[in-house]
């Protein structure tokens, strides 16, 4: 436990005991000693806060709904299980597995019905333990040290923000961002066109608000290009990112 507490960064805990109760689910010894309960629900709540706040930071345009998911792929359960295993926080936790082998002992093996559901239970428990961590770290050492915590491991993944970006209506999105911005209602010019007669037509469509060119899409037809016109520039939009920017008042800030 030392060398992964060294590892982490997670010395200094007023009672070593601590960190062994962030490791302690509520499964191991019938829960008669402290388990990480309090401390996994204390750090779900910090750690969501403070992904949510470096996403409304970091993307001021983007829908609440994407930033609800990006925050679960940042940390949810499943990701903070992955990023337990990647972290070795289930080679050092206590719980005791609910499907026992037939000889008494845990069941593992790969492909075995059994060994996966092991497998699925011990990435579950990680993941809690990592929340615990972090609620532990922020209730003992305070929110910076537990900020950076989540930065260094939980906020420097990769996640596709992009690829969970929906929509569904980009030219009425569009219309209505105009509306806001008290621009121009965009409007849709063809640019260019080959193989109209053909099976492999091309369009080039460009959007315009006033003489201002927004955006630009193609497509085999003229709607599939004014289409991908409109989601070019409505989702340029959402997905601006801020160059500057503070997560709270009492932590790192992101230019630090």
């Amino acid at each position: 436990l030392a060398t992964f507490a060294t590892r982490l960064g997670l010395q200094g805990f007023s009672d070593g005991r601590i960190l062994l109760q962030a490791l302690t689910h509520k499964s191991f010894d019938h829960a008669r000693i402290p388990t990480n309960e309090r401390l996994e629900y204390l750090g779900k709540q910090v750690v969501n806060l403070y992904v949510g706040q470096y996403l409304h930071a970091k993307y001021p345009t983007l829908p609440v709904n994407t930033i609800r998911d990006a925050q679960e792929a940042y940390c949810g359960f499943g990701a903070l299980g992955r990023l337990g295993t990647e972290l070795g926080v289930n080679k050092v936790m206590r719980w005791k597995p609910a499907l026992p082998s037939a000889a008494g002992g845990e069941e593992r093996a790969p492909g075995n019905k059994r060994g996966d559901k092991w497998a699925r239970g011990e990435t579950k428990v990680a993941g809690r333990a990592v929340a615990s961590i972090i609620g532990a770290l922020y209730h003992d050492q305070g929110p910076a040290k537990a900020m950076e915590f989540v930065k260094a491991h939980v906020l420097s993944r990769e996640v596709d923000v992009t690829g969970l970006l929906v929509l569904s209506e980009p030219k009425r999105l569009l219309t209505a961002l105009m509306q806001r911005k008290k621009m121009d209602r965009p409007i849709s010019r063809l640019l260019s066109e080959t193989g109209r007669l053909s099976n492999n037509a091309v369009y080039l469509v460009g959007v315009y608000s006033g003489e201002r060119l927004l955006g630009t899409g193609y497509g085999s037809s003229k709607a599939m290009a004014e289409h991908r016109a409109a989601k070019e520039v409505i989702s340029k939009y959402y997905l601006t990112e801020a160059q500057d920017f503070e997560i709270g008042d009492d932590v790192p800030s992101e230019k630090d």
